[in-house]
């Protein structure tokens, strides 16, 4: 414990001395590129946000045509949108339904809380008893952020942000069992390794996400929780904390055009937890090196 290594954190097992570490995995395969079947559904939480839109886009690129859109924000029936102001956030929103059918994708409407129990199994019931296709994958984005310093913290923070991640997967995990499912992706965070201060509800969350992929791997289904660093889009960018993470935390912040081959490779990937750490500002590194590597807690 006394040993002058720098060591931080410092974990006694067995007569022996432990630190954790983020190495890359080694010895994968290579990876064969996703392909989503055109006859089943793919229901994507947090689809009109900035990664999600992205996401959208992706998996339509990759074969998918139905792709199950939730959000709390319900939009006009489609007889209406002409009467919508294009610069308004609806506006928007329809602008981006109308660019997914143009990529050859059926969009479905899911307006709900994710949530929300009662809503999400409403809809559910009422999709298939329409006999909807499948539902073949879920990916998991909703969230938000409201850092609070613990002295500070409530409830209301707290479950702010806790929630959505947390009772949204849990709830699509319950409430989908009988689904054939190949993909059930979360999309979690860095920072249930690597936290900062104020963001104990937001670790907490994405701890849960983590945690979940490892109990459904445990009992044979599908799942794939991944740990990303700060992205430069979303959240992130909206909040204004692309230039905190750089200068503070010492952490460039991922694009999607360098951080997306690293979700192709995840694919490829046999544990249900993995980590896209970003590149560490400072170290000598190519570009994009370490977005794209897949690593490990060890």
């Amino acid at each position: 414990m006394t040993a002058a290594d720098g060591e931080h954190e410092v974990a006694l097992r067995d007569s022996r001395r432990l630190t954790s570490r983020l190495i890359p995995v080694t010895g994968l395969p290579r990876p064969l590129p996703l392909r989503l079947r055109a006859d089943g559904a793919y229901l994507v939480t947090g689809a009109f946000g900035a990664l999600g839109r992205i996401l959208c886009r992706r998996l339509v690129a990759r074969g998918a045509r139905r792709l199950i859109l939730v959000g709390r924000t319900p939009l006009p029936d489609r007889d209406h949108w002409h009467a919508v102001a294009p610069d308004s956030a609806t506006g928007d929103r329809i602008r981006f339904l109308k660019e997914l059918e143009a990529l050859g994708a059926q969009p479905v409407l899911a307006p709900l809380d994710i949530s929300d129990e009662t809503a999400l199994t409403a809809w559910l019931a009422g999709y298939r008893r329409r006999q909807s296709p499948p539902i073949r994958g879920v990916f998991h984005l909703a969230g938000q952020v409201r850092d609070t310093l613990l002295p500070e913290m409530d409830r209301t923070a707290f479950d702010a942000v806790y929630t959505p991640k947390v009772l949204g997967a849990y709830l699509l995990h319950r409430h989908l069992s009988d689904e054939p499912l190949d993909h059930f992706v979360l999309f979690s965070s860095i920072a249930s390794l690597l936290t900062t201060a104020g963001q104990a509800n937001y670790a907490a969350g994405n701890a849960f996400l983590d945690a979940l992929a490892h109990h459904r791997r445990a009992r044979g289904l599908p799942a794939l929780s991944i740990d990303w660093g700060p992205w430069a889009t979303g959240m992130i960018e909206e909040l204004g904390l692309v230039e905190h993470y750089r200068t503070r935390r010492g952490m460039s912040s991922l694009s999607p055009k360098r951080a997306w081959p690293f979700s192709n490779a995840s694919s490829a990937r046999t544990g249900p937890n993995c980590s896209s750490p970003p590149s560490w500002t400072g170290r000598s590194s190519s570009p994009g090196t370490r977005s794209r590597r897949l690593w490990s807690l060890t």
